[in-house]
């Protein structure tokens, strides 16, 4: 309600200013009910009187308001939850409104818990760095305008003009980590040291600039290090053994948040370190599975990142023909196969060398049985699949995709893409495809 108020004001000076054409002229307030509160209804009413009345004076402040639907599944985090549905909301809101910058009130104090709570968990220089003061995403600008002042300016403020606020009965609910600190801990740690708030605000600020200065490192090192290889995006192993012991974790934890998009830890990554530092051969295939479902493999010199889950397929009796899967949706988009055959990704191709979307509708999937043969480009002569494989190093777990026919033409296949032939036939409204496990 401070930021709200506080922000209202400024915008209304701007407007009676002569900075008033460069300037926003009103100030929308985002409210999200998250269903989870008794008192949640309160406070939806609470905020759209309060910009009623502010509007009736003179500011200029309106309301926009939404409500997350369902609820946190069985085991999920409620904060995790609220905190994604959050966003979402705010940011939908926004857009619709043709707002592009959204404020957020967080504070010093909010930063401090956020630096000692990540350290606890172990985080690295990312988890350290808090949270950014300004940040775009989705094509909205994250402001945290406050993040460098005291909780008690803003109470200062709130006392100061008189504003009315409601407190969330859920913040003395110590089931929540970041409650437990702010109730237990924080309060004797500030009467020893009234330094620490500042301290480790400023951390975190030293986390974030080293931060910067890491991903600018690895973007300058990106182009040497990797390259686009079976719709992925693929180290290089001998450049990667030619870095240094801590460049060689840094750019492996990055590389892996970019392109498998999760966070190693930091014992994963010494392992891996460990394994691949002493490893001579560059030519031979191997894998380390992670996380279940991922796993990182080797292959002629290159690491790349694939998913390994997998459903059942059911067995074919030998008296019945290979099943076919024709394409029921020629449509952009991912696109999910039964039988356990994986899922094929659409988009409109950029150039003439797609498939015609018309024949990609009346194409069908069919396993591979042996003795195919695939043309790669025009001119080129058609070679056994197996050979073609081979020399294109497609390694054997990007083999194992079905294969899409129309009648007995052979249009795509995974690790290889669209062969020739498909490429040569008539017709407009091109589309690529890309297979995934």
């Amino acid at each position: 309600m401070a930021l709200l108020h506080a922000t209202a004001c400024r915008v209304q000076a701007l407007a009676q200013s002569q900075d008033s054409a460069s300037g926003p002229t009103q100030v929308l307030a985002l409210h999200v009910h998250h269903g989870l509160s008794p008192h949640a209804d309160q406070w939806l009413a609470h905020v759209r009187a309060q910009c009623e009345q502010w509007a009736q004076t003179g500011l200029p402040v309106t309301m926009v308001s939404c409500r997350l639907a369902g609820a946190p599944a069985p085991g999920e985090s409620i904060e995790a939850w609220a905190r994604d549905g959050r966003y979402r909301a705010l940011a939908d809101m926004a857009r619709s409104a043709g707002a592009d910058r959204v404020l957020l009130a967080h504070h010093r104090q909010d930063q401090a818990e956020t630096f000692v709570l990540q350290a606890m968990r172990g985080a690295g220089v990312a988890g350290l760095s808090g949270m950014p003061h300004e940040i775009v995403r989705d094509g909205i600008t994250w402001v945290r305008p406050w993040l460098d002042q005291p909780r008690e300016a803003i109470e200062a403020h709130v006392a100061a003009h008189g504003l009315s606020h409601s407190e969330d009965d859920s913040n003395t609910n110590e089931r929540f980590a970041r409650n437990r600190w702010r109730l237990s801990v924080w309060p004797g740690l500030q009467a020893l040291f009234p330094q620490a708030e500042q301290g480790f605000a400023d951390a975190a600020h030293h986390q974030a600039d080293a931060q910067a200065c890491m991903q600018e490192w690895v973007d300058a090192k990106w182009p040497t290090l990797t390259t686009e290889q079976g719709g992925t995006t693929a180290m290089s192993l001998a450049a990667w053994q030619a870095l240094g012991d801590s460049a060689q974790r840094v750019f492996l934890k990055i590389w892996t948040e970019r392109v498998a998009g999760i966070v190693l830890p930091q014992a994963v990554l010494c392992r891996l370190q460990r394994d691949w530092v002493g490893r001579r051969s560059l030519t031979g295939g191997a894998r380390w599975p992670l996380h279940g479902w991922r796993e990182v493999v080797l292959y002629r010199g290159w690491l790349s990142w694939r998913k390994t889950a997998r459903s059942s397929v059911a067995p074919v009796p030998e008296d019945e023909p290979a099943p076919r899967l024709p394409v029921t949706d020629a449509g952009n988009g991912l696109h999910h196969l039964s039988l356990g055959w994986g899922q094929v990704q659409v988009d409109a191709a950029t150039d003439e060398q797609g498939l015609p979307r018309e024949v990609l509708a009346r194409a069908h999937w069919r396993q591979r049985e042996g003795g195919e043969h695939f043309q790669l480009g025009a001119g080129r002569p058609q070679r056994l699949l197996r050979k073609q494989y081979q020399a294109e190093g497609v390694p054997a777990w990007a083999r194992e995709g079905p294969l899409l026919w129309l009648g007995d033409v052979l249009l795509f296949v995974p690790g290889l893409g669209l062969d020739a032939k498909a490429r040569a036939l008539p017709g407009d409204d091109r589309v690529v495809l890309s297979w995934s496990p």
